[in-house]
């Protein structure tokens, strides 16, 4: 599914009317994932601005900051401490390489 190009000329003209709905939305629900949100939103807006604008390198940098922090997210969830000496670890061999616990890195 996509937005025509009509409809992208009507999100356009009227974002700020569209943000103001859902800011509504978002106040309203009092689900304590609020600050959660917004940072998604903010990382989602800053990994489109390296994509669109930003130089091989920065790609790169940024793909392995973001492969870091799902890794971390996991391991948060696994009430694993990131810091640990044995956490995200590997042996070191080739066929340890990719693997990420439970994450596919082919998704």
């Amino acid at each position: 599914m996509h937005l025509t190009e009509e409809g992208r000329t009507y999100t356009d003209e009227h974002a700020a009317e569209l943000d103001a709905v859902w800011s509504q939305v978002e106040a309203g629900a009092d689900d304590g994932f609020a600050g959660l949100r917004t940072a998604g939103r903010g990382l989602a807006g800053a990994v489109a601005q390296i994509a669109q604008v930003g130089s091989s390198e920065q790609v790169t940098a940024a793909t392995g900051i973001l492969d870091d922090a799902r890794r971390k997210l996991y391991l948060l969830l696994a009430e694993v401490d990131p810091a640990s000496p044995d956490s995200g670890t590997h042996s070191g061999t080739d066929e340890d390489a990719g693997s990420d616990g439970p994450v596919d890195e082919t998704t």
